[in-house]
């Protein structure tokens, strides 16, 4: 998938109505999402790949984190992103966003980031607006779609992490099934 149509796909399965695709572009998106539900995990973290450019770590003060969360131009996903789709997971001393190159540039100068391999940081750089058009306003901030946090989640190191994106993915296509039988269900009950 390119990155415009992995976001329309969040956006689709969180609610939203992707605007920027035309009307047969999301119907085929809506139909390729039913008919691979079952796909498994794997498919939709390779199917997100493009949903980034670049995935960099840095480091960050403590103190620092809650402020970089509210920055303008910045999404929370992942870790940051979990408690606020109802995951038990904690991003204490630990952030991950979505940011497009020049808000990316922003921080490292405002924030002082330092890059490093074992960073408690990571910036996703999004090319465009996909982001921001598709974050939901969560517990006062920008928190990207259910879907990207889960493929966020599967994309860590860290067990506990990737199973709670394996169960997001399974939750949102889970729903995303229900709510395509009660459509097809009531589409025949109306006939």
């Amino acid at each position: 998938m390119s990155a415009r149509t992995a976001w329309a796909a969040a956006d689709l399965l969180d609610g939203g109505k992707a605007s920027w695709l035309t009307t047969s572009e999301r119907s085929r998106l809506r139909s390729r999402l039913t008919h691979r539900a079952g796909a498994g995990w794997q498919t939709y973290s390779r199917w997100l790949r493009s949903r980034h450019t670049a995935a960099t770590r840095y480091r960050i003060a403590d103190r620092d984190i809650a402020e970089l969360l509210s920055a303008d131009g910045v999404v929370a996903a992942g870790a940051s992103a979990a408690s606020a789709h109802g995951l038990g997971l904690s991003a204490a001393g630990r952030a991950d966003v979505y940011a497009d190159a020049t808000a990316c540039a922003r921080l490292v100068d405002e924030f002082f980031l330092i890059r490093s391999a074992t960073g408690n940081l990571v910036v996703r750089t999004v090319d465009g607006d996909w982001h921001r058009r598709t974050s939901r306003d969560r517990e006062g901030r920008a928190v990207a779609p259910r879907l990207m946090v889960a493929a966020d989640l599967l994309d860590t190191d860290d067990a506990r992490s990737r199973t709670a994106g394996r169960d997001l993915l399974d939750r949102i296509l889970a729903e995303h099934a229900a709510g395509r039988r009660r459509k097809t269900t009531g589409a025949r009950a109306a006939v």
